[in-house]
């Protein structure tokens, strides 16, 4: 048992095998993550071995993809609760599933994609019977008898891999850390995810045949940060307001932000990691420890947030200054 609890139920998480299930006497937490599960079966179809089961907070994040109504999700918020992995098993499971898939996981730079998904990619993709080929940074998951399914791995770190990148098309375009990124190429390479693959439109595609223009493909952004960094990604997820003459056909409706997520939620993270966090500076502490996208260094009023206690909140010394 864990100090985790199930973010359905509350019920404390329990560790069977390597990986952590809802410990609700009642299995209907249990059966939301084992949908979304990855295992691999031995000759006779038989479970061999487990290879991922999500937290609770993580099938949150597995099941918001399916909505067809949303184009552009974020996951994250605070340090620590799991969204890069998420983000790659997402990926998986829509490769898995459907035949001629294309996505694309991006980082900042290539140091950035090394210490994280490069990491993982060649062998969770060989645990679940993809090739890795380490050349070409792609991921290929077969699909006999119909085209491969591939994920390519790329960053931004200069204009011709940025150019590479809005020269094609995706199914699914993931940035992770997406606060790193600039505005102006990363919001056009969204316009990249785009689809023709009929199986991603029968799971996800959105037809209206009243108004072509709200008919969406399956396609979508899946996005993962923490706060902090490029404003943009606050204006358009968080507070869904971006410049309107900027954005003047900005639909919030398409944006969605899964930001709630815990460090408590997550039990593989031992107590240590929160401690470093704690030795940052406050305003960063804030961002990674808390979630906070209200804070930035050099604030003026570091303590000010939008709420507090459930009701709008104002920096005391600024109400003492200016009391009557």
């Amino acid at each position: 048992m864990s100090h985790a609890t199930c973010c359905w139920c509350a019920a404390p998480l329990v560790k069977l095998g390597p990986f952590f299930w809802c410990g609700h006497p009642l299995d209907a937490c249990r059966q939301r993550q084992l949908r979304h599960a990855q295992y691999r079966l031995d000759r006779r179809g038989r479970l061999a071995e487990w290879l991922y089961v999500p937290l609770p907070m993580q099938v949150v994040w597995h099941e918001a993809v399916y909505n067809p109504e949303v184009t552009r999700f974020l996951i994250g918020g605070r340090a620590g609760p799991g969204k890069s992995t998420c983000i790659r098993r997402i990926l998986y499971e829509f490769a898995k599933i459907i035949p001629g898939f294309h996505a694309i996981i991006l980082r900042q730079s290539i140091p950035d994609l090394k210490k994280s998904h490069l990491r993982f990619l060649p062998y969770e993709v060989g645990q679940l019977g993809g090739r890795w080929m380490e050349g070409d940074k792609i991921a290929v998951f077969p699909h006999p008898g119909h085209m491969d399914a591939i994920l390519r791995a790329g960053h931004f770190e200069d204009a011709s891999a940025i150019q590479d990148h809005l020269s094609a098309e995706y199914d699914v375009v993931a940035p992770d850390e997406v606060v790193t990124l600039e505005e102006g190429p990363t919001l056009e390479l969204f316009t990249r995810a785009r689809s023709t693959n009929p199986a991603l439109f029968q799971l996800r595609g959105l037809p209206n045949a009243t108004d072509p223009e709200e008919e969406l493909d399956g396609s979508f952004v899946l996005a993962g940060t923490n706060p902090g960094g490029r404003l943009w990604v606050k204006d358009h997820w968080v507070t869904k307001a971006p410049d309107q003459e900027l954005y003047p056909n900005y639909r919030p409706y398409r944006w969605a932000a899964f930001l709630d997520a815990k460090l408590k939620d997550n039990p593989y993270i031992k107590g240590g990691y929160v401690q470093n966090l704690r030795d940052l500076r406050e305003a960063r502490r804030r961002q990674l420890e808390d979630g906070n996208w209200d804070v930035f260094e050099g604030q003026m009023f570091s303590e000010w947030q939008p709420v507090r206690h459930g009701a709008p909140y104002h920096v005391g010394r600024f109400e003492e200054l200016y009391a009557a």
